[in-house]
C-alpha cells in the first residue's frame, strides 16, 4: 500500500506548465483580481521514485502554483466582455537542494521529517545515521572542486509559504532563510536573509533558520520574524522596516528563557507586541543520545507563550499553559490593561505530526485523559500585571485549521476568521485519510463568540475544555440561520479543497465584504478505481462570496491537477507592478545543457535555460570530467 501522502491527490505532478488559460465553467472573474495573481506553495518531491522510503506531508520540494488574472487588452475587452483572462501556471522552486538533484535519486538528498519523529529504537539507529550520512554525503559531493552544479550552501527546500513584503515576493520553510520569487512567471531568484544571520560557514546556515509565517504590519510595513536553531540562543527575532523607513532594523536579536530547540512553526503579532509560542515539541540531533527521536512530543511539559515588546525582547514575559500542538496562529491584537490577546488553532496532541508521515502516534503523544482528538479556533488573553492567562478556552466545537482573515485588520482587533474544516474526521487524526479531508471551509464571528466566551468565563459558566459554540459542522449546516456566528460553505460530494485567501472586494470596506479563492479537486472525477490520478485529471479553482458563505462565484477548470498543498497569498495589481528590479543574472534556471544534470522528462526549465560553462582549458576540462565521474559514482551507490 502506498503512502498516504505520496498518493492520490498528494501524488507529485510531474510536468511544468508556463502560463496557460484555463477555463471559466461558472460565474465570471471579480474586477478586484484583474492583473493580480493567485499564488500556492507545497511539496512536490522530485526525487520520488522510492515508493517504501520515509515521507511526511510536509516533506518534499517547494512547487510554487499559480493563476494570473489577466486583464484583457483593449481589443479584448469588448468580445470578453471585460472579463479577465485566467492563466495557470506552476513551477518548481529553484532552491540549492533541488539544483543539486540528480535524476538517478530515487528519493530526496535531504532525511525525512518521518525519520526524525520515528520511535525510537537503538536497533534503528544505524539506519537514521544512515540517512543522515548519506545527505551529509551528497551535500559534501556539491561543494567538489570543478563543479558545474549548484553548491548546496542552504538546506532550505523552500516548500511552506509564500508572501509579500516591500517590492519582494518570497517563499519560506523554516529550515532556511526566504527565498525571493518573481510574478507573474514565479521565476527563482535568490536568497534573503536581511542581514539577521551571524557566524561563518555551517553556523551561518543555522542562523538563518527562519519563519515561514512572518507577519507583515499593514500600517507600519514593518516585516516580523523568529529565528529557531539547533545551536544557543536558540532563539532570536527580527523586525525589518521597510525600504522608505529611516528606523534601523532590529536583527536577529535574542530571546532569553529557551532551552533547547524546538518545532515552531507559527507566532501571533499585535500592533505593539510580538507573541511567540514554545511547544513541547523538542527538535534536537542531542535527543538521539538520551535514546530519544530526533523529535520527540513531551506531554509532561507545558505549552509556554512569550509575550513582548515589538522592539524589545528583552524584556519577554513567559506564560504557561496545557500542554498541545500549535501551528497556525490566526489574529492577535492588543487589550485594555496592557493585555494581548490570542487566536490560534490548538490541537489537544502531536498525532498530526505522526499521521501526516504515515506512523504510528506513540501513546505519550496521544490527547491526556482518554480525551478525543480536537483541533479547535482558541482565545487566550495575557495578562502583563498578573502574569497571567486570564482567559483561555476553544471557540467552537467544529475542527478548524489554515486560518486566514482579511489582511488589513492582521495585528488589531477583527471580528472574522474563516478556516478549512471537514464535515467528519479530525486535522490530528490524520489529514488526508478517507475521512479527514477538508471538503468544507468555515467563517466565524470570533468577536461575539469572544465576547461570550470571556463572560461565561468570568461568570464561572464555562468548564474547562467547553467550547462557547458546541455545535458539530453538520448541526451548523442544518440550521441554516442567516446571522449564525458560524458559517459554513460545504464542497460537493467528493470534493476536496485547500487552504482558503481571502481577497478584498475593495479596499476599506467592511471586513468580509471580499472572496474566498482556493484549489479543489473532484476525486469522483480525477481518481480511478486503485485512488491513483488519472493522467488527465484536472483541479478548479473557486472564488467564493465571503459575507454570505454560499455563491459561487467563480469556477475555472485548470490545465491540470494541483496536488494538496500548504499555503499561498494574493497578489494585487499594484504589488506585481511594484517589484523591485533584479538583475538578471540573478535569477536562477535549469541546467539543461548535460545528460543527468536537469529535471527529469516533462519538466519546463524553471526559467531561461542555463548552458554549461565551457572549460577554459584541457586541464580545466580535465579535472571538470574527474570532478563529475567522481560524483556521480558517488551518487549511483546513494541514489
Amino acid at each position: 500500500m502506498r503512502h498516504p501522502y505520496t498518493s492520490g491527490n498528494y501524488t507529485p505532478v510531474k510536468r511544468e506548465l508556463p502560463l496557460t488559460e484555463g477555463v471559466v465553467v461558472q460565474g465570471s472573474v471579480p474586477t478586484c483580481f484583474h492583473g493580480g495573481q493567485y499564488v500556492r506553495n507545497g511539496g512536490n518531491p522530485l526525487a520520488d521514485g522510492d515508493e517504501k522510503r520515509d515521507a511526511h506531508w510536509f516533506d518534499g520540494d517547494g512547487m510554487l502554483t499559480g493563476v494570473l488574472f489577466s486583464e484583457p487588452t483593449p481589443g479584448e475587452k469588448e468580445a470578453r466582455s471585460r472579463d479577465a483572462r485566467p492563466m495557470f501556471i506552476n513551477k518548481y522552486i529553484l532552491t540549492d537542494v533541488l539544483l543539486s538533484t540528480s535524476t538517478k535519486y530515487r528519493q530526496p538528498i535531504l532525511p525525512s521529517i518521518t525519520s526524525f519523529a520515528l520511535p525510537f529504537q537503538w536497533s534503528a539507529l544505524p539506519y537514521l545515521l544512515a540517512m543522515l550520512l548519506r545527505s551529509i554525503v551528497l551535500v559534501f559531493l556539491s561543494w567538489l572542486p570543478f563543479q558545474r552544479r549548484p553548491r548546496v550552501g542552504r538546506i532550505s527546500v523552500a516548500n511552506t509559504s509564500v508572501y509579500w513584503h516591500d517590492g519582494r515576493a518570497f517563499a519560506g520553510c523554516e529550515s532556511g532563510p526566504p527565498i525571493q520569487i518573481l510574478l507573474p512567471g514565479l521565476e527563482t531568484a535568490d536568497w534573503w536573509h536581511g542581514g539577521w544571520a551571524k557566524g561563518q560557514g555551517p553556523f551561518k546556515m543555522l542562523n538563518e533558520f527562519t519563519t515561514a509565517h512572518p507577519r507583515v504590519d499593514p500600517v507600519t510595513n514593518e516585516l516580523l520574524l523568529y529565528h529557531m536553531s539547533f545551536a544557543a540562543p536558540f532563539l532570536r527575532v527580527s523586525v525589518i522596516p521597510p525600504r522608505s523607513s529611516r528606523k534601523p532594523a532590529l536583527l536577529g536579536a535574542p530571546v532569553r528563557g529557551v532551552a533547547r530547540p524546538k518545532l515552531a512553526h507559527d507566532f501571533g503579532a499585535t500592533a505593539t507586541k510580538t507573541i511567540l509560542i514554545d511547544l513541547p515539541l523538542v527538535l534536537d540531533p542531542r535527543n538521539l543520545v538520551a535514546g530519544q527521536s530526533m523529535l520527540s512530543y513531551h506531554r509532561d511539559m507545558p505549552t509556554r507563550f512569550g509575550v513582548m515588546p515589538r522592539w524589545a525582547p528583552q524584556e519577554i514575559q513567559w506564560y504557561e499553559s496545557e500542554s498541545c500542538s500549535i501551528f497556525h496562529a490566526a489574529n492577535a491584537w492588543d487589550d485594555d490593561e496592557d493585555a494581548a490577546c490570542l487566536l490560534a488553532c490548538r490541537l489537544n496532541s502531536a498525532t498530526l505530526v505522526y499521521s501526516a508521515g504515515n506512523i504510528a502516534t506513540p501513546d505519550n503523544c496521544k490527547p491526556p485523559l482518554g480525551q478525543e482528538e480536537r483541533c479547535h479556533l482558541y482565545f487566550w488573553r495575557f495578562a502583563p500585571r498578573s502574569n497571567t492567562i486570564s482567559h483561555e478556552f476553544a471557540l467552537c466545537n467544529i475542527p478548524l485549521e489554515f486560518p486566514t482573515i482579511n489582511e488589513r485588520f492582521s495585528q488589531r482587533k477583527n471580528r472574522f476568521v474563516y478556516g478549512a474544516s471537514m464535515t467528519c474526521g479530525s486535522f490530528d487524526a490524520g489529514l488526508g485519510s478517507r475521512n479527514a479531508k477538508i471538503d468544507c471551509l468555515a467563517k466565524v464571528d470570533v468577536e461575539a463568540l469572544v465576547c461570550r466566551g470571556r463572560s461565561r468565563q468570568d461568570a464561572g459558566l464555562l468548564s474547562k475544555g467547553e467550547c462557547v459554540d458546541d455545535r458539530t459542522v453538520s448541526e451548523i449546516l442544518q440550521s441554516g440561520e442567516k446571522e449564525d456566528a458560524i458559517k459554513i460553505f460545504a464542497l460537493p460530494p467528493l470534493c476536496y479543497g485547500q487552504e482558503a485567501t481571502f481577497v478584498p472586494r475593495v479596499e476599506g470596506g467592511d471586513e468580509d465584504d471580499g472572496y474566498l479563492v482556493f484549489f479543489v479537486f473532484d476525486e469522483s472525477k480525477g481518481l480511478n478505481a486503485d485512488g491513483d490520478c488519472t493522467p488527465d485529471a484536472k483541479s478548479e479553482l473557486y472564488i467564493i462570496d465571503a459575507k454570505d458563505m454560499k455563491t459561487v462565484v467563480c469556477r475555472i477548470e485548470l490545465p491540470q491537477r494541483v496536488p494538496y498543498g500548504l499555503h499561498g497569498h494574493f497578489f494585487s495589481r499594484e504589488d506585481i507592478a511594484s517589484q523591485i528590479p533584479i538583475d538578471a543574472s540573478k535569477v536562477r534556471s535549469w541546467a539543461l545543457a548535460r545528460k543527468g544534470l536537469g529535471p527529469g522528462p516533462g519538466l519546463g526549465n524553471g526559467g531561461k535555460p542555463a548552458l554549461a560553462k565551457a572549460p577554459s582549458n584541457f586541464l580545466v576540462g580535465a579535472l571538470e570530467a574527474w570532478s563529475d565521474a567522481l560524483r556521480g559514482t558517488i551518487e549511483g551507490i546513494l541514489a
